[in-house]
């Protein structure tokens, strides 16, 4: 019988792990995922016949830690009526983040992205700053000065582009880095040792975009949100179109 952990980083090898003494009984080890640096993420996998509440998901979490300086991501897989969710404890504190109900696919793509900064400092802030933003209205958009949130959740999807353009932005959500911002048709032009301008052609019009990402930002760039990327981006070019 496959587990609900079977495919999760399917591109990594795991290690298994046993529960240490006073482990919640409720919960499975499953497989861990390792950041190569000194005292680096451990991102621990375990499985549930349920929820698990936070207080069991932070007793796990203590328990795995042990007062190590690596920083934890312990994740709870558990069936539901589409297939499976998780809940997510860490990655450090004295009262680490305990989320639940999230997506299988969303949090794959954050641990991936974790386990690929350089230490487990860089590893924690990415996780922090992401977890932090799993109560805004769309987790993952950074939204200054675009378009109003209400438009980019509600409006967007009432046009008639909205299905072709997430056809075409779905095979990039395991894009990263200047692949993936290559792959949502910029061109990136270096402009100097730390930073590079995109620009993107619309029709026979070259325009420049106004913001500019330092190489280690394009980096970081995930792809966990590509799909809300690509219909702003999508709206924007037929606007300029319009324009120009």
């Amino acid at each position: 019988m496959r587990g609900l952990t079977d495919e999760f980083l399917i591109e990594r090898d795991p290690v298994q792990w046993s529960a240490p003494e006073g482990f919640p009984g409720s919960l499975r080890p499953a497989g861990l995922f390792a950041q190569d640096a000194p005292s680096g993420l451990e991102v621990v996998l375990a499985e549930a016949g349920q929820r698990p509440n936070a207080p069991v998901m932070r007793r796990a979490w203590s328990k795995r830690r042990a007062g190590r300086a690596s920083p934890v991501l312990l994740l709870a897989f558990y069936p539901s009526s589409d297939g499976g969710r998780v809940s997510l404890c860490g990655p450090s504190g004295e009262q680490p983040v305990v989320r639940h109900d999230l997506d299988v696919s969303q949090v794959e793509r954050l641990a991936a992205v974790a386990l690929g900064e350089p230490n487990h400092h860089a590893a924690a802030r990415l996780l922090l700053a992401a977890l932090a933003e799993l109560d805004s209205p769309v987790p993952g958009l950074r939204n200054v000065g675009l378009l109003a949130t209400h438009e980019l959740t509600a409006g967007v999807r009432e046009m008639p582009e909205w299905g072709e353009a997430v056809n075409r932005s779905s095979p990039l959500l395991g894009e990263r880095g200047r692949r993936l911002v290559e792959r949502l048709g910029y061109t990136v032009e270096v402009l100097g040792s730390n930073t590079s301008m995109l620009t993107i052609g619309v029709g026979t019009v070259l325009s420049r975009c106004s913001a500019t990402r330092t190489s280690r930002s394009m980096r970081q760039l995930d792809a966990s949100t590509v799909r809300r990327r690509c219909l702003v981006g999508w709206r924007l070019r037929i606007s300029r179109t319009w324009i120009g």
